[in-house]
């Protein structure tokens, strides 16, 4: 399949939540982007990023077609190096449901996010997964 995602904002915004999340005071200016991710032609995920402000410099890429891990390395030298992540099962709102292209409480992921570098939160990213097209696989030792 091929990847590419509909960039619907990439602004620098306030968000105390956001901010909270990265442990920076309410009112700091941060990297937000939201957007649609597509397996094909078809939508995959609704995504919402925010990152700490020295991501600034991704604003300047075209993310549609990039990784965005791969664009904060390239452009800001910033490589994550950790994380944590929490996935819940929910059934998509009818707003989810349009963006998405499927039924109204149709069975999705929610996956929160928190990327870090060091000991240093620097993402928090929330993501909407169609649960039609994804699936969760683990490796135990």
């Amino acid at each position: 399949m091929s990847q590419r995602s509909a960039i619907r904002s990439a602004e620098m915004s306030t968000s105390p939540q956001a901010a909270g999340h990265l442990d920076l005071e309410p009112m700091t200016e941060l990297v937000h982007i939201v957007r649609t991710r597509y397996a094909d032609e078809e939508p995959l995920a609704e995504d919402e990023v925010w990152l700490a402000p020295e991501a600034r410099g991704v604003l300047d890429m075209d993310l549609s077609n990039t990784a965005l891990y791969e664009s904060l390395q390239r452009r800001c030298g910033l490589t994550l190096t950790s994380g944590n992540e929490t996935l819940h099962s929910i059934n998509l709102n009818a707003e989810q449901s349009r963006a998405l292209c499927c039924d109204p409480g149709a069975a999705a992921f929610y996956i929160e996010r928190i990327g870090r570098i060091g000991d240093r939160a620097i993402e928090w990213r929330q993501t909407v997964i169609r649960g039609d097209r994804f699936t969760v696989s683990t490796t135990y030792p």
